[in-house]
């Protein structure tokens, strides 16, 4: 039965754009790190008891207890919704994604092998396996989308940084093609088809995702590119779940191109700024949200149109020397939240009206706190041990110490015991009512959920838990 937050916390206490490549090492750390994303995905929280945030635009600062007590053991185990899936030796690594409503898990046995099924999350019946898909290289991420599978292992044994993307069939798991990329390559997986972007030579290519054979290639031009993604709408925590066929390109002057992802034919040139090459920049609904300025000068967060060649571009908010952007999300119609972050750890949020660009609150943040997630309204920010949840106004709702926390719906959390055995919970954003769900054993790599089911890799086991009781 649900219980009322205060009896288990007390006091006051999400954009990858396109397949995060780079070494093992730098996958299993985002794998750690992740909270929702893509994260997703961020990718991506936070929370405390309701208090008054005080007046429009104004600094208002958030109490908090130093030590929230943490929740105890459920009374029982969380209940399964199939037979466990054995696997064979120790495992190295694992990933579980869910797409299409199949669950998809590859893992690394500690000869190097690596082996990838498709269950069905409801039942656990096992679609396909398919084993050996590589060995000797080190698993990196999985994902999937409605045409493919992909799964990335690292191959850079003594040599220049690079991975192998192996393309598989939803279908059966048959081995469709292969591409070796470098480890600053952009994938952007669409529907229609996948799109690399080369940071060594600017060249993009978008590639037919049945045969791997190139749809259309592009070269690098005059004015170099400098980002490459995807555009993706408003509160679609998807991981690459990206919305129309545009594929938007950022060169280093400042001028976002906007092309048909089908063709690579180029539809327009927008003025964008002059966006920072290793800073923050998305594309939701329409628009381009790209980060400015340099840890000398501060940075601005501008918003460019990219509908029409004319499209207005605006700076929304901006810091000075000392300040650098934590991230941000849309958090409402047209409004926009974003993380401040200070040196000693210091964080604030903010809520900004679009149409207006007027900072309508500002709160203190989780000490340091870094990356934003939004749903329903409400904001979820991560920090030191903690995960926090804002609401509307600004008023941290709940805190939720040493746990991972992701969005189960738009008005629930999901709170998953952070690398340990422990409880699996579920929070309730508007009556903050906390459900024991029961507990889980230690989980190797990151875990998938549909609202109903929890899909993990146990040292021993793939494991298929029931969400809804």
């Amino acid at each position: 039965m649900p219980v009322d937050l205060e009896e288990i916390f007390t006091g006051l206490s999400r954009h990858a754009d396109g397949i995060p490549l780079g070494t093992a090492e730098r996958a299993r750390q985002r794998g750690r790190q992740r909270s929702n994303h893509q994260a997703a995905m961020l990718s991506a929280a936070v929370a405390v008891i309701l208090v008054v945030a005080g007046v429009a635009g104004a600094l208002a600062r958030a109490q908090r207890v130093d030590h929230p007590v943490t929740p105890g053991p459920s009374p029982h185990a969380l209940p399964e919704a199939a037979p466990p899936i054995p696997v064979r030796g120790a495992l190295r690594d694992a990933r579980t994604v869910i797409a299409g409503g199949r669950a998809y898990t590859a893992w690394q046995d500690d000869d190097g092998t690596i082996e990838v099924n498709a269950t069905d999350p409801r039942t656990g019946a096992v679609v396909w396996t398919q084993k050996g898909v590589d060995h000797g290289a080190t698993l990196v991420n999985l994902a999937a989308v409605s045409p493919a599978v992909l799964l990335t292992a690292n191959t850079d044994e003594g040599g220049p940084a690079q991975q192998l993307v192996t393309v598989l069939r939803p279908s059966d798991g048959a081995t469709l093609w292969r591409v070796t990329v470098a480890d600053d390559d952009v994938l952007v997986p669409h529907r229609r088809m996948l799109v690399r972007w080369s940071a060594a030579t600017g060249r993009t290519d978008a590639y037919d995702w049945a045969t791997g054979a190139k749809r259309w290639s592009r070269p690098g031009g005059s004015d170099p590119l400098v980002r490459t993604m995807g555009v993706r709408a408003a509160g679609d925590v998807t991981p690459y779940s990206f919305t129309g066929d545009w594929l938007v390109q950022v060169t280093r002057s400042g001028n976002a191109q906007v092309r048909d992802i089908g063709t690579g034919d180029l539809l327009r040139t927008v003025p964008a700024g002059t966006p920072r090459a290793e800073g923050t920049i998305t594309a939701i609904d329409g628009r381009l949200f790209s980060e400015e300025g340099d840890a000398s000068s501060g940075y601005r967060l501008r918003i460019t149109d990219l509908s029409t060649s004319a499209g207005t571009s605006a700076v929304v908010f901006s810091e000075d020397a000392g300040h650098a952007l934590g991230g941000f999300d849309l958090c409402g119609a047209d409004r926009l939240c974003l993380l401040d972050q200070e040196a000693g750890g210091r964080t604030t949020l903010a809520a900004v009206d679009l149409a207006t660009r007027r900072t309508l609150w500002r709160v203190d943040g989780p000490e340091n706190g870094s990356g934003v997630s939004s749903l329903g309204g409400n904001i979820l920010v991560s920090g030191d041990g903690t995960t926090v949840l804002y609401d509307t106004a600004g008023r941290s709702a709940f805190n939720i110490p040493d746990a991972q926390v992701e969005w189960l719906t738009d008005d629930k959390l999901l709170v998953l015991p952070m690398y340990a055995p422990g409880t699996v919970m579920t929070v309730a954003t508007a009556d903050r009512g906390v459900t024991r769900l029961g507990d889980v054993p230690l989980r190797v790599g990151a875990c998938a959920h549909t609202p109903d089911r929890l899909v993990c890799q146990t040292a021993t086991a793939l494991r298929f838990w029931s969400l809804s009781g």
